[in-house]
């Protein structure tokens, strides 16, 4: 019996452990096949690309793609809260905390705490989280 419990404790936990990225992006992938705008998320992936910085709105913003899993990837912008910019590589694992919007590519991520007053809006890369 005690060996049965065992077996299955230790299968139930490695299902429990497979793909936990995915898992995480469920809610973008969601807001992607629903086309929703505005929708609050959390995810994480690997920086796969990055770009330039533009402006937005006078903000100076950091943008790269970020591979989720499954073939899907999302582009992330952070909005440069003074001079303090990611020191971002491409091949890093990324977590975030933004607003997606839909775009047939995949979609874009905003974080930005420009004008706010809370750490909602976050980027954890090399175990420090950017505000």
């Amino acid at each position: 019996m005690w060996r049965t419990l065992l077996a299955l404790t230790i299968l139930l936990s490695l299902v429990a452990c497979s793909d936990e990225s995915t898992h995480k992006n469920e809610r973008i992938f969601y807001a992607y096949e629903n086309n929703e705008e505005g929708v609050w998320v959390t995810g994480s992936g690997v920086v796969r690309k990055i770009f330039g910085d533009e402006e937005l709105a006078g903000i100076t913003t950091q943008r790269f793609h970020v591979d989720l899993g499954n073939n899907f990837t999302v582009l992330v912008h952070y909005q440069i809260p003074g001079l303090l910019r990611l020191p971002i590589t491409e091949n890093n694992p990324v977590a975030f905390a933004g607003v997606y919007e839909w775009q047939p590519a995949g979609g874009v991520i905003t974080v930005s705490n420009v004008g706010a007053d809370s750490t909602d809006h976050w980027v954890l890369l090399n175990d420090r989280r950017y505000y």
